[in-house]
């Protein structure tokens, strides 16, 4: 992610150990806070397992998954409707200019397809929400999804946002994209 001129940054996790968030857990990395959030469906209070922070070159990480391919370094993996709400730690605004994403498909072997959107709302500091959505890249040979990376200058580049939500829907074969645990379309 990057951010205005005045504090330009990339949020890397690279200062972050790899770690396990449920929902309403925050961490900071690069001057921004993030907010963990949970669908209230998977458990009643929003507090259910909801993201981790990974290590691309960890080849245990994915044990149970299929790893998204192309990062050797630390990544956010939003999981089980999970979605992170990124804000600069001062509250200032702040823009985005790319986003580096991948699906974490639930196991290896599927066939090559985009099984989804990335979904950002972003919240404007003067008021009101914009969204875009990317789908997901198709999966390689073996599974995984490649990272790719959105640029959004056009999206979030020249507008001032007090947060920006990331999260993800999974494509229904009807032409829908639904969140299975919140159970919601987009």
């Amino acid at each position: 992610l990057g951010a205005t001129p005045a504090m330009a940054a990339v949020i890397d996790f690279e200062s972050l150990d790899p770690m396990t968030y449920n929902g309403t857990e925050t961490f900071s990395a690069s001057g921004y806070t993030m907010t963990v959030l949970d669908t209230p469906a998977s458990g009643p209070d929003g507090t259910g397992f909801a993201g981790a922070i990974g290590n691309g070159s960890d080849p245990y990480l994915c044990a149970i998954a299929a790893c998204p391919t192309g990062n050797a370094s630390n990544f956010y993996m939003g999981v089980n409707d999970g979605a992170l709400k990124v804000a600069r730690g001062d509250n200032a605004a702040f823009n985005v200019s790319s986003i580096d994403y991948a699906f974490l498909a639930p196991l290896g072997g599927l066939p090559s397809n985009s099984y989804g959107q990335l979904t950002l709302l972003g919240t404007l500091a003067s008021g009101g929400t914009m969204s875009v959505a990317y789908n997901f890249p198709l999966l390689n040979a073996a599974g995984n999804s490649p990272f790719v990376t959105a640029s959004l200058g056009g999206a979030f580049g020249n507008v001032g946002l007090s947060s920006l939500t990331i999260s993800s829907c999974l494509f229904d074969g009807a032409g829908g994209c639904y969140r299975p645990l919140a159970g919601s379309e987009n």
